[in-house]
């Protein structure tokens, strides 16, 4: 009898990799401390409130052009209109009569408004889609990803969309016989691509990504079934889906136990790493506002003056002297520069008016990002976005 983690520890183990198939015939299953666990969370508005007029409406459709495999995918939904959540641009997407009726009956008649064969979303209503989009197109990654950028994403661009997730746990076996198997609990913004092979019946179905962000939309609105901003683990599969979820995730360490115990060690390593990096980070962004704000360098603790001197040695001279020009003009680089990279990263057009986004505003949310990423063990894309947020990640 053998102990092991889903993860890929194996505790005790003998013999090389094999595909054998294990049998569940009489595995005891608890998913228990996966049910409460986040899968998704929405974005928050970074714009003021007020909702779109007919006028900017009106001046989206007549610039906007929907691909043809987009609208035969989307041709059972209703267009509906509302603001980007990062951006405040107008945003034309759809949804399902269902989903329309859901924001209807829990956000009122008036913040759901029919303007010709279309809906314009305010108050309550368009917060609460816009957040979800905001999680699909950036969180999730589909603006990104989309390489064409015509909206409708081919399965090669949905593995590099960040739709994801996995539960980890333990099982019990003897020979090939499972005798228990448990969740610990759920990694998620997982990278699609990843999964072909770890939770194949979910990839194929379509279970984690649709085509289309409005498709997508439309399912994350029906999985939020409590409206509260967040889908977690039981809101978004049956028992009947977590068990199997456990089968394929038992089935796939079991094969390949060298392998996943390898990359759970390099797994956690670069979660702690990018977690410091984090933490540092932040203090020296609070330093640099100091500095932003013409506090002298002198008034600085001797712990924050240190951290500077090794962490932005440019901004020194020869003599190992602050220099407020040098340090200004670093500033002006960096800035200039995390904005072009948070643009290409979150899938935004640098030319278009959506990059009316400030640093100020950019940087809160590549911090919530990766707040998120950190939170959901997606180590990897928290270290792109410390390169990001400092030259030195």
């Amino acid at each position: 009898m053998s102990l092991v983690n889903l993860k890929g520890s194996v505790l005790d183990y003998s013999g090389k990799n094999n595909t054998t198939k294990l049998n569940f015939t009489h595995t005891t299953f608890d998913v228990s401390k996966g049910l409460g666990s986040t899968i998704y969370n929405s974005l928050k508005s970074n714009f003021s409130s007020g909702s779109l007029s007919e006028e900017e409406v009106k001046k989206l459709e007549n610039t906007s052009h929907t691909n043809s495999q987009v609208s035969n995918a989307q041709s059972h939904l209703q267009t509906i209109y509302f603001k980007d959540p990062l951006t405040g641009a107008a945003v034309k997407s759809a949804l399902s009569e269902e989903s329309l009726n859901t924001l209807r009956e829990n956000f009122g008649n008036e913040n759901v408004s029919k303007i010709g064969q279309a809906y314009i979303l305010s108050g309550e209503a368009e917060s609460f889609v816009s957040g979800w989009y905001g999680d699909i197109a950036y969180t999730r990654g589909y603006l990104s990803a989309d390489a064409d950028k015509n909206g409708f994403l081919e399965q090669s661009e949905l593995d590099e969309t960040r739709s994801g997730f996995r539960e980890t746990g333990w099982y019990i076996y003897s020979g090939t016989e499972v005798l228990s198997s448990w969740t610990e609990g759920i990694y998620t913004y997982q990278k699609l691509g990843d999964l072909k092979e770890r939770r194949p019946t979910f990839y194929e179905n379509g279970k984690f990504a649709a085509s289309t962000i409005a498709l997508e939309l439309d399912k994350t609105i029906k999985n939020d079934k409590n409206l509260d901003g967040k889908i977690v683990y039981e809101e978004i599969l049956s028992k009947d889906e977590m068990i199997l979820e456990q089968k394929e995730g038992t089935q796939y360490a079991y094969d390949n136990r060298e392998k996943v115990e390898a990359q759970l060690n390099f797994d956690y390593l670069n979660y702690v790493l990018e977690s410091a990096k984090a933490v540092i980070d932040d203090k020296l962004e609070n330093i640099k506002d100091k500095l932003r704000n013409n506090e002298d360098f002198n008034t600085l603790s001797k712990e924050e003056q240190k951290l500077l001197k090794e962490f932005l040695p440019q901004a020194f001279d020869e003599k190992a002297q602050f220099d407020k020009t040098s340090f200004d003009k670093l500033m002006q680089k960096e800035e200039q520069e995390f904005i072009e990279k948070s643009l290409k990263y979150l899938g935004l057009d640098e030319n278009s008016d959506q990059t009316q986004l400030d640093y100020a505003k950019l940087k809160a949310v590549m911090k919530e990002l990766r707040t998120t990423f950190l939170q959901a063990y997606s180590a990897d894309e928290a270290g792109k976005i410390n390169g990001i947020l400092n030259t030195w990640a």
